[in-house]
């Protein structure tokens, strides 16, 4: 049951930051110092000067609260034998898709020129925090703010399917302060059955020009409180030190 709740968790988050945009065009790496972090854990922006590159503007493991790890670190580990405490019920990455998330996965609504993201997460079975940068055509930056906006709507009373699971969404809003007019940021919660596990999903996004950027944090039973308006925040700011236009 743990890990069919780290692959709901990992693919409801992914979905929900993509939506909005077609055509993605990754940017390349960034340079080594883009991974550098300054005193306190917090990256130096002294190093870098405003470039296209999106990605460097991207949060590090450093930037995350304790216990915070790259993602990719869990989606390797085997899967468990049958029968035992970690086992899904055969449920593998297939059995959770993208065509399976009905409201977290609206009609793409605007083209991206480039994109980068980083996630992370304490476990199989999350907390995840996902970072997504996207810059999209001059222009298309209010539709996708507008897409985004109606995630909430569509997810306020959702009964979505995941593979064996069901879970019903109610959205709330997520107050987070310093992050502008220009943003969106609401909370879902809803309940899986007929596991009875309590699934949190928040997520912000922030438009600055033609620069979108997204955080969203999940989490079984309930997320660390102000980690994702801080993060959003963080994002922000990072976005508009290191990266032209943002």
């Amino acid at each position: 049951m743990v890990r069919m709740a780290g692959r709901l968790a990992a693919m409801t988050v992914a979905v929900l930051l993509v939506q909005g945009c077609t055509s993605v065009a990754r940017s390349p790496e960034a340079p080594a110092t883009a991974r550098g972090a300054g005193p306190g854990g917090v990256s130096s922006e002294a190093a870098f000067a405003p470039t296209d590159n999106v990605r460097v503007a991207l949060l590090t493991e450093d930037d995350l609260p304790t216990g915070f790890v790259p993602a990719d670190a869990f989606e390797k580990s085997p899967a468990p034998p049958a029968g035992t405490s970690g086992d899904n019920g055969g449920i593998t990455g297939s059995g959770v898709r993208p065509d399976r998330l009905g409201c977290l996965q609206p009609a793409p609504t605007a083209p991206a020129v480039s994109t980068a993201d980083a996630s992370f997460a304490k476990s199989t079975a999350g907390p995840y925090i996902q970072h997504r940068i996207t810059r999209v055509r001059p222009g298309d930056a209010a539709t996708v703010m507008t897409g985004l906006a109606a995630v909430r709507k569509q997810c306020g009373a959702a009964v979505q399917e995941f593979g064996p699971l069901r879970v019903r969404f109610a959205a709330e809003d997520l107050p987070v302060a310093g992050i502008g007019r220009s943003a969106v940021a609401f909370r879902l919660v809803g309940t899986a059955e007929p596991a009875n596990v309590k699934v949190v999903i928040e997520f912000v996004a922030v438009r600055s020009h033609d620069v979108v950027t997204a955080i969203s944090h999940f989490a079984l039973t309930s997320t660390q409180p102000g980690v994702t308006g801080q993060l959003a925040r963080r994002a922000a700011e990072r976005c508009a030190a290191r990266v032209t236009g943002c």
